[in-house]
């Protein structure tokens, strides 16, 4: 997610999420926040969602949202608690650095854009 998030935009994220993972299936998944310069999101909607079933289906696949800014990872922290009985695994960190560690990685992966 980059620039200006709407509550629009951030469930039409979770779906294609759900759907990309369908048909990927990965084994780890990383939301990156980093770019995000304004989230207009209710509490309501990320409890919302945070209460659908996760994007990868598999409980104990790793999940990391990278969330730099206070209020960001605020948030991020608040899907995490709503979402932890279907999510176990999902993990709220500051940096890159620390989502690769949590994924077993020892340096940043090179990612390709997806083409729907």
């Amino acid at each position: 997610m980059e620039g200006q998030v709407t509550e629009a935009e951030f469930v039409e994220y979770y779906g294609e999420a759900v759907e990309l993972a369908a048909q990927l299936q990965p084994r780890a998944w990383i939301t990156d926040l980093c770019g995000v310069t304004s989230f207009e999101v209710s509490s309501r909607a990320i409890s919302d969602q945070a209460g659908q079933p996760p994007v990868l289906s598999d409980p104990s696949a790793p999940r990391v949202v990278i969330a730099r800014s206070p209020s960001l990872f605020g948030v991020a922290r608040m899907f995490q608690l709503r979402g932890q009985q279907t999510r176990p695994n999902l993990h709220v960190v500051h940096t890159h650095a620390e989502a690769w560690e949590i994924l077993g990685l020892k340096q940043a992966p090179h990612f390709d854009p997806i083409k729907k």
